[in-house]
């Protein structure tokens, strides 16, 4: 699915930095590429490429269309998740409140083509996120090293 949903600060926001989907003034066009992989104990596993380059796009895109990133302390819940967070660190009521420590974002890929640079690099999916996939989703270890199409622990594409 194409998400092609400009992009601008959050108006609505108590949070500076927040970026949301809207029209109007101050808003640039983004856009972006999301591909379930996998669906599944009301997850989903997802395959992003992100065409634009604008701040915060595949998390406001992804709240946008209502699917937030696991553990965003920004674009996953309320404002006050992300304000309590960098005022007091991690706290109870954040490890209540979001699954992850961290937002469930991975770079698998990263394709860099420049004319005298071109350069593909890959990387694993993280212990912690893989950990969360196989215990929340229900996946195996073999089917999910078939679907991320990666040996495990070794970083490179079978």
């Amino acid at each position: 699915m194409q998400v092609d949903q400009s992009l601008g600060p959050d108006e609505t926001s108590k949070v500076v930095v927040k970026t949301a989907v809207r029209v109007g003034p101050g808003t640039s066009p983004a856009a972006t590429f999301f591909e379930p992989a996998l669906v599944r104990g009301g997850y989903t596993l997802a395959r992003v490429s992100p065409h634009t380059g604008r701040k915060h796009q595949i998390r406001a895109h992804a709240l946008w269309l209502g699917h937030p990133v696991i553990g965003d302390k920004l674009y996953g819940g309320d404002d006050s998740l992300y304000l309590e967070f960098v005022e007091q660190g991690w706290t109870d009521r954040l490890g209540q409140s979001l699954e992850m420590e961290r937002q469930a974002l991975h770079a698998a890929r990263l394709d860099f083509r420049a004319p005298l640079f071109q350069r593909i690099f890959r990387a694993p999916l993280a212990p912690d996120m893989r950990a969360f996939v196989l215990s929340k989703m229900g996946v195996s270890e073999s089917e999910l090293d078939a679907l991320l199409g990666f040996s495990r622990g070794r970083g490179r594409r079978r």
